[in-house]
């Protein structure tokens, strides 16, 4: 059997699976990874603008100092070459490819 036949076997979900998954299931991971990425990333978005609009209003009425905001952002630019280096790693685990990137999207757009 060549190798295109057994592709096609595997897309069409003929008698073949992986790891006990039929074809389109197994190709369907990446377009699923990107859809729940894709809400996490749109709520993580919410979460920070309600936090800079909460920040603002502090600071306008007091509640927060400019003192007191220089030390939060010291504090994230010390743990920031940490958190990109996470967030390389997890870049490095995604598996990117045209169904990634519309779930992503879809994800974003419908979150």
């Amino acid at each position: 059997m060549d190798v295109w036949g057994y592709l096609f076997k595997i897309i069409s979900g003929s008698g073949i699976s992986l790891f006990g998954m039929p074809g389109y299931v197994f190709m369907a991971m990446p377009f699923i990874v990107g859809l729940v990425l894709g809400f996490l990333v749109k709520k993580a978005l919410k979460i920070a603008i309600i936090g800079t609009v909460a920040i603002a209003a502090g600071l306008y009425f007091g509640v927060v100092s400019m003192a007191d905001l220089k030390q939060y952002l010291q504090t994230a630019l010390n743990y920031g070459p940490e958190a990109m280096q996470y967030a390389a790693m997890l870049f490095a685990m995604l598996p990117l490819g045209t169904g990634f990137a519309v779930g992503l999207i879809v994800g974003l757009k419908f979150g």
